[in-house]
């Protein structure tokens, strides 16, 4: 079974998955992920998801592509030995580089 990347598109959805505690997990994987506000998240993409790239395209442009960005946080990677469950957080737009805004 594939496990779940932190960017799964599934058009017309894209889902963003995110751990925000990186304690544990590989450099490459600390991505600078937090809340600025209560209507703001700040989203480091992976190296994969550059602007210029295609899924970093889908993201710049989801509106005028008529596709619906998803974002579900989860605090740790695992709670005891067990995969922690992400929180769903509701759609959000791409506002300008590594920002989201919340509805």
């Amino acid at each position: 079974m594939n496990r779940p990347a932190g960017f799964v598109p599934k058009p017309p959805h894209i889902f963003l998955l995110v751990t925000l505690e990186k304690e544990g997990m590989m450099d490459e994987h600390r991505y600078t992920d937090h809340f600025i506000s209560a209507t703001e998240f700040s989203w480091q993409s992976q190296n994969r998801t550059k602007q210029q790239f295609k899924h970093g395209e889908m993201i710049r442009d989801h509106q005028a592509l008529g596709l619906h960005i998803h974002l579900l946080v989860r605090k740790t990677k695992k709670i005891g030995p067990r995969p922690a469950p992400f929180i769903y957080c509701g759609e959000v737009d791409f506002a300008r580089q590594a920002k989201c805004r919340l509805p």
